[in-house]
């Protein structure tokens, strides 16, 4: 009986006009490359490392040269690619065979939730000729369009690959490619935003960040905020796993760390370019509304009545030791005295004090110790542990000024990853402990760097926050 049934199937086959083999295993996927029209349709993806593009083929497979056998193949590259909302994937795959008869290929992507219902994106049947041992399904589009401004991430984009001897029949499967595949709110802003060193590129792992937190997202607000969740646990990786990035880690004087390009690569950036990469994820997603705000005490330079305020404190606190301490200007504002904030967490009981600043003591390789004056008072130390950076439990705590970013009323602090706030005062109150500025003080001919507290955070908006 088997026997019969045998014979049965390979007439079957051979009715068709193919063996066995030649139809169900003489065909071995080999490429597939995604294509479209570049930056409306198609976006193509920057590696991290700012060697290049993702170029087409996207998906390789190498079968050793032996499409015989139902060989499952080694695939050898599956690189990353994204799509604009609102459009349609374009793909083009190539496969290795045995055959010499014309043939139907098609492909089945994922399904994709549409107006609630389920639908499944296709790649329509299209006549391929074998050729040279390969058969080419030229580039076509999909059968539907990625669902209008929805973020969209798809961690494993499949195409199962089937062919046909009529098109009508039975399909048969060749194989499965697989992708990453992103696909973003709107077309990306590839211009160079306000306040930004270079424009924005499409990289990985900025796509990547924007597609997994804000995966079915289509309202711009939800989605700003949905990508923001990405800097809360103030880790943040590469899409390769490498990092966390840094806030204020080593080497911060790299210059590249107020660019997204060298931040990628460097694993460091200060608040501008943590502000930047923030807004350049926000910007590949089309989002423009988005602005890069800067927070100064005073804009810079401490006021005519803060610097009568500093004279009184100085003699108060300092007494016959007020010789030996001297203000610093700001480096581009001449005749003036540099105006600062103290970021959380300083020990700081009352305004009108002196105590020591611990990073530019140590950077400029002084240790600071606590000094105590002629009449008694002690300049301290008094800096805590500091409120937790990207990838950094006590990062820098005081500077001229900080870059945060604002979208519609609310500010982001990404290089904090602390919450989300609705106005200035709101992000002010628990992120600042006092106002002032940093100044250099002579104890038996050793300068070290001591920071004046002016005023203690209150209840009122004290920074300057632009805009």
């Amino acid at each position: 009986m088997k026997s019969k049934i045998l014979i049965v199937l390979m007439m079957l086959y051979a009715s068709m006009g193919y063996s066995q083999n030649e139809f169900v295993y003489g065909q071995c996927l080999k490429e597939v490359h995604f294509g479209g029209t570049q930056n409306t349709n198609y976006i193509p993806i920057t590696k991290d490392d700012s060697s290049g593009e993702y170029m087409a083929p996207q998906f390789v497979k190498d079968n050793g040269g032996n499409c015989s056998t139902q060989s499952n193949g080694t695939v050898t590259k599956s690189d990353p690619v994204a799509y604009v909302s609102g459009t349609k994937a374009r793909v083009k795959a190539i496969f290795e065979t045995n055959c010499s008869t014309p043939q139907y290929i098609r492909g089945l992507g994922p399904y994709i939730s549409v107006n609630q219902t389920s639908v499944r994106i296709e790649f329509p049947k299209q006549l391929a000729t074998p050729s040279g041992g390969e058969i080419v399904y030229d580039w076509k589009d999909a059968n539907r369009i990625f669902v209008n401004n929805e973020v969209k991430y798809f961690e494993k984009f499949k195409i199962k690959w089937q062919i046909s001897k009529d098109g009508n029949s039975e399909w048969i499967d060749i194989d499965e490619s697989e992708n990453t595949l992103y696909v973003t709110h709107d077309v990306p802003l590839l211009t160079t935003a306000n306040g930004h060193l270079e424009p924005t590129v499409a990289f990985h792992t900025l796509l990547h960040i924007a597609s997994s937190n804000a995966d079915g997202e289509n309202i711009e607000n939800d989605i700003v905020e949905k990508i923001y969740f990405e800097f809360n646990d103030q880790v943040v990786n590469r899409v390769d796993g490498i990092g966390p990035i840094q806030y204020w880690g080593p080497n911060i004087s790299t210059p590249g760390c107020w660019q997204t390009s060298q931040m990628l690569i460097n694993l460091n950036g200060t608040c501008g370019g943590w502000a930047a990469f923030f807004e350049d994820v926000i910007r590949l997603q089309g989002i423009s509304s988005s602005e890069l705000s800067t927070v100064t005490y005073n804009d810079y330079v401490l006021s005519s009545s803060d610097v009568q305020k500093l004279n009184i404190d100085a003699q108060d606190f300092l007494g016959l030791d007020i010789s030996n301490l001297q203000a610093l200007p700001h480096d581009n504002i001449p005749n003036t005295i540099r105006s600062d904030f103290f970021v959380k967490n300083w020990n700081l009981a009352s305004s009108g004090i002196f105590v020591m600043n611990d990073y530019f003591n140590n950077v400029s390789g002084i240790t600071p110790v606590p000094i105590q004056l002629a009449n008694g008072n002690i300049i301290s130390i008094e800096e805590q542990i500091g409120v937790t950076g990207q990838g950094n439990n006590d990062p820098r705590s005081e500077f001229e000024n900080h870059a945060i970013v604002k979208y519609g009323s609310k500010y982001f602090d990404p290089s904090y990853g602390s919450p989300i706030q609705p106005s200035a005062n709101s992000w002010e109150t628990p992120s600042l402990d006092g106002f002032g500025s940093v100044m250099v003080y002579n104890h038996n001919n050793q300068f070290y760097y001591v920071n004046w507290i002016g005023h203690l955070n209150d209840s009122t908006l004290q920074s300057n926050v632009s805009p």
